[in-house]
């Protein structure tokens, strides 16, 4: 008969510690990555808008607004004029015409995302439909309180759009249109 067999805790541990190292610092690097990926958006959207530091600094307050209105509703705010692109990758492959334009980098994924409105409307609808036994009058309340949290975020994202469409020249809306920021 063999003996049983003893784990070292100090072996186990240094193990641990060296298959767990690389997952935290590719969460560094992924973070590290979305952070460059933001500053070179911004310092693009800056060059393609052509504006001022000064008109930059109201527009980028702006502009990021509608990014995160669009990211609550679940609107890719990547360019759609000419199909997917990559983050990071410029449109200038699709028309040979056009400047290079930034693309929109995700900026945060849903599982960090702030929690909303239309998010805690959505956790209810999920839940509600994960729940076999519920009856039927609270399905129609959580589907009624879903639709109405939506709709205000539509609304608000369609307000964000207007306030900064009335700050941009023409030029700078069709920019904005062909980078997926505005509709």
């Amino acid at each position: 008969m063999s003996e049983p067999r003893t784990i070292h805790l100090p072996l186990f541990a240094m193990i641990a510690a060296c298959l767990l190292a690389p997952v935290s610092s590719r969460a560094q690097q992924s973070e590290d990555r979305q952070s460059r990926e933001q500053q070179q958006f911004i310092s693009a959207t800056q060059q393609a808008l052509e504006c001022s530091d000064a008109e930059w600094r109201v527009l980028q307050t702006k502009i990021s607004e509608v990014i995160r209105l669009q990211q609550r509703l679940g609107i890719d705010p990547r360019p759609r004029l000419f199909g997917p692109l990559k983050p990071g990758e410029s449109s200038k492959g699709a028309d040979p015409r056009l400047p290079a334009l930034p693309t929109v980098p995700h900026l945060s994924s849903r599982d960090t995302a702030p929690r909303s409105e239309l998010s805690d409307a959505a956790h209810g609808l999920v839940a509600g439909l994960a729940d076999h036994s519920a009856p039927t009058a609270e399905l129609k309340a959580k589907l009624d309180e879903y639709r109405q949290a939506r709709a205000r975020a539509v609304t608000d994202l369609a307000r964000a759009q207007q306030e900064l469409r009335d700050l941009l020249t023409t030029r700078q809306e069709i920019t904005l249109i062909v980078m997926g920021v505005l509709d």
